[in-house]
Protein backbone atom coordinates (compact mmCIF):
# COMPACT_ATOMS: atom_id res chain seq x y z
CA UNK A 1 0.00 0.00 0.00
CA UNK A 2 3.07 2.01 0.34
CA UNK A 3 4.44 4.09 -2.78
CA UNK A 4 7.45 6.12 -4.05
CA UNK A 5 6.61 9.51 -5.22
CA UNK A 6 9.20 11.64 -7.08
CA UNK A 7 7.63 15.36 -7.94
CA UNK A 8 7.93 19.10 -7.72
CA UNK A 9 6.34 20.72 -4.39
CA UNK A 10 6.02 24.29 -3.05
CA UNK A 11 6.56 25.45 0.23
CA UNK A 12 5.63 28.55 2.07
CA UNK A 13 7.22 30.41 4.61
CA UNK A 14 8.08 33.25 6.67
CA UNK A 15 11.00 34.74 5.26
CA UNK A 16 14.25 34.15 7.17
CA UNK A 17 13.16 30.32 7.75
CA UNK A 18 14.29 27.83 6.08
CA UNK A 19 11.84 26.29 3.12
CA UNK A 20 13.33 23.08 4.37
CA UNK A 21 12.59 23.17 8.40
CA UNK A 22 10.74 20.92 10.01
CA UNK A 23 11.26 23.00 13.44
CA UNK A 24 8.34 25.42 13.35
CA UNK A 25 6.00 22.36 12.48
CA UNK A 26 7.44 20.43 15.43
CA UNK A 27 6.75 23.69 17.91
CA UNK A 28 3.50 24.66 16.91
CA UNK A 29 1.88 21.39 15.35
CA UNK A 30 -0.20 20.78 12.82
CA UNK A 31 -2.74 18.56 10.57
CA UNK A 32 -0.63 15.55 11.01
CA UNK A 33 1.41 15.85 13.72
CA UNK A 34 1.17 17.15 17.08
CA UNK A 35 3.62 19.17 19.17
CA UNK A 36 6.87 18.19 19.43
CA UNK A 37 6.61 15.94 16.45
CA UNK A 38 8.69 16.92 13.32
CA UNK A 39 6.96 17.44 10.04
CA UNK A 40 7.24 18.70 6.61
CA UNK A 41 4.02 20.16 4.77
CA UNK A 42 4.58 20.70 1.15
CA UNK A 43 1.93 21.37 -1.64
CA UNK A 44 1.71 19.79 -5.39
CA UNK A 45 0.67 23.56 -6.70
CA UNK A 46 1.90 26.90 -6.00
CA UNK A 47 -2.02 28.08 -6.09
CA UNK A 48 -2.91 25.07 -3.34
CA UNK A 49 -0.11 26.53 -0.97
CA UNK A 50 -1.25 30.12 -1.45
CA UNK A 51 -4.63 29.03 -0.68
CA UNK A 52 -3.24 27.30 2.52
CA UNK A 53 -0.96 29.98 3.55
CA UNK A 54 -3.79 32.23 2.81
CA UNK A 55 -6.48 30.08 5.75
CA UNK A 56 -3.37 29.75 8.38
CA UNK A 57 -2.90 33.83 8.14
CA UNK A 58 -6.37 35.04 7.33
CA UNK A 59 -8.80 33.05 9.74
CA UNK A 60 -6.48 31.09 12.45
CA UNK A 61 -3.22 34.13 13.80
CA UNK A 62 -3.58 36.20 16.49
CA UNK A 63 -4.00 39.74 15.42
CA UNK A 64 -0.77 40.65 16.74
CA UNK A 65 0.89 37.88 14.95
CA UNK A 66 -0.83 38.99 11.81
CA UNK A 67 0.80 42.78 12.01
CA UNK A 68 4.05 41.40 12.28
CA UNK A 69 3.51 38.84 9.31
CA UNK A 70 2.52 41.69 7.41
CA UNK A 71 5.90 43.15 7.60
CA UNK A 72 7.70 40.12 7.20
CA UNK A 73 7.02 38.64 3.33
CA UNK A 74 7.38 35.34 2.63
CA UNK A 75 9.72 32.78 0.74
CA UNK A 76 8.02 30.69 -1.89
CA UNK A 77 10.46 27.45 -2.55
CA UNK A 78 10.21 25.08 -5.42
CA UNK A 79 11.28 21.40 -4.00
CA UNK A 80 12.33 18.55 -6.26
CA UNK A 81 11.82 15.80 -4.01
CA UNK A 82 11.71 11.69 -3.91
CA UNK A 83 10.19 9.95 -1.12
CA UNK A 84 9.78 6.00 -0.33
CA UNK A 85 7.06 4.96 1.88
CA UNK A 86 4.45 7.12 1.28
CA UNK A 87 0.62 6.65 2.18
CA UNK A 88 -2.25 8.12 -0.52
CA UNK A 89 -4.65 9.11 1.17
CA UNK A 90 -5.78 10.92 -1.41
CA UNK A 91 -6.89 7.85 -3.45
CA UNK A 92 -10.35 6.93 -2.26
CA UNK A 93 -9.85 2.93 -2.92
CA UNK A 94 -7.14 3.22 -0.26
CA UNK A 95 -8.94 5.48 1.81
CA UNK A 96 -11.75 2.90 2.06
CA UNK A 97 -9.50 -0.12 2.98
CA UNK A 98 -8.27 1.48 5.88
CA UNK A 99 -11.41 2.61 6.58
CA UNK A 100 -10.57 6.34 6.61
CA UNK A 101 -13.21 9.13 5.59
CA UNK A 102 -12.81 12.05 3.27
CA UNK A 103 -14.68 14.02 6.21
CA UNK A 104 -12.10 12.91 8.62
CA UNK A 105 -8.88 14.28 7.19
CA UNK A 106 -10.19 17.54 5.81
CA UNK A 107 -11.99 19.26 8.93
CA UNK A 108 -11.17 21.97 10.71
CA UNK A 109 -10.13 20.17 13.66
CA UNK A 110 -6.50 18.64 13.27
CA UNK A 111 -6.75 16.12 16.58
CA UNK A 112 -8.87 13.47 14.30
CA UNK A 113 -5.68 13.79 11.41
CA UNK A 114 -3.54 13.19 14.27
CA UNK A 115 -4.90 10.17 15.53
CA UNK A 116 -5.01 8.54 12.11
CA UNK A 117 -1.29 9.42 11.47
CA UNK A 118 -0.46 7.78 14.93
CA UNK A 119 -2.03 4.41 14.07
CA UNK A 120 -0.98 4.55 11.00
CA UNK A 121 2.65 4.90 11.80
CA UNK A 122 1.65 1.54 14.22
CA UNK A 123 0.37 -0.08 11.05
CA UNK A 124 2.79 0.74 8.61
CA UNK A 125 5.89 1.01 10.59
CA UNK A 126 7.71 2.16 7.53
CA UNK A 127 5.43 4.98 7.08
CA UNK A 128 7.78 8.06 5.83
CA UNK A 129 5.42 10.32 4.22
CA UNK A 130 1.55 10.80 3.95
CA UNK A 131 0.21 12.19 0.51
CA UNK A 132 -3.43 13.47 0.94
CA UNK A 133 -6.11 16.35 -0.61
CA UNK A 134 -5.92 19.98 0.63
CA UNK A 135 -8.58 20.89 2.81
CA UNK A 136 -8.68 24.37 1.53
CA UNK A 137 -9.46 22.80 -2.21
CA UNK A 138 -10.06 18.87 -2.63
CA UNK A 139 -8.50 19.30 -6.07
CA UNK A 140 -5.18 20.03 -4.38
CA UNK A 141 -3.18 17.29 -2.65
CA UNK A 142 -0.37 17.99 -0.10
CA UNK A 143 2.22 15.91 1.00
CA UNK A 144 3.49 15.58 5.03
CA UNK A 145 6.89 14.32 5.72
CA UNK A 146 6.67 12.33 9.21
CA UNK A 147 10.34 11.43 9.44
CA UNK A 148 13.43 13.19 8.67
CA UNK A 149 13.74 14.47 5.53
CA UNK A 150 14.69 12.31 2.60
CA UNK A 151 18.01 12.27 0.93
CA UNK A 152 16.50 13.62 -2.23
CA UNK A 153 14.73 16.31 -1.44
CA UNK A 154 16.31 19.96 -2.68
CA UNK A 155 14.69 23.53 -3.34
CA UNK A 156 15.29 24.19 -7.00
CA UNK A 157 14.04 28.05 -6.89
CA UNK A 158 13.31 30.13 -4.28
CA UNK A 159 11.16 34.02 -4.96
CA UNK A 160 10.28 36.26 -2.55
CA UNK A 161 6.88 38.00 -2.30
CA UNK A 162 5.10 40.49 0.27
CA UNK A 163 2.09 39.44 2.66
CA UNK A 164 -0.24 41.62 0.44
CA UNK A 165 1.65 40.21 -3.03
CA UNK A 166 0.66 36.45 -1.66
CA UNK A 167 -3.06 37.72 -0.25
CA UNK A 168 -4.09 38.89 -3.82
CA UNK A 169 -1.85 36.25 -5.75
CA UNK A 170 -4.42 34.55 -8.42
CA UNK A 171 -1.15 32.11 -9.21
CA UNK A 172 -2.77 29.09 -10.69
CA UNK A 173 -1.45 25.44 -12.40
CA UNK A 174 0.56 22.58 -11.18
CA UNK A 175 4.25 24.11 -10.65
Amino acid sequence: MLKSVTGIFCRIVLSGFSPLSMEGAAMYGGRWNKEGEKALYLSEQVDCAIKEVRKRYLTRVEPQTLEKVKNQGFLIAIISLHIDNVLDLSDKNIREKLGIKLEDIVQSDHKKCQSIAHELKKKFPKLSAILYPSAVDLNCKNIVILKNLPPLIEVTSRKYISFKELISSKKEGKI
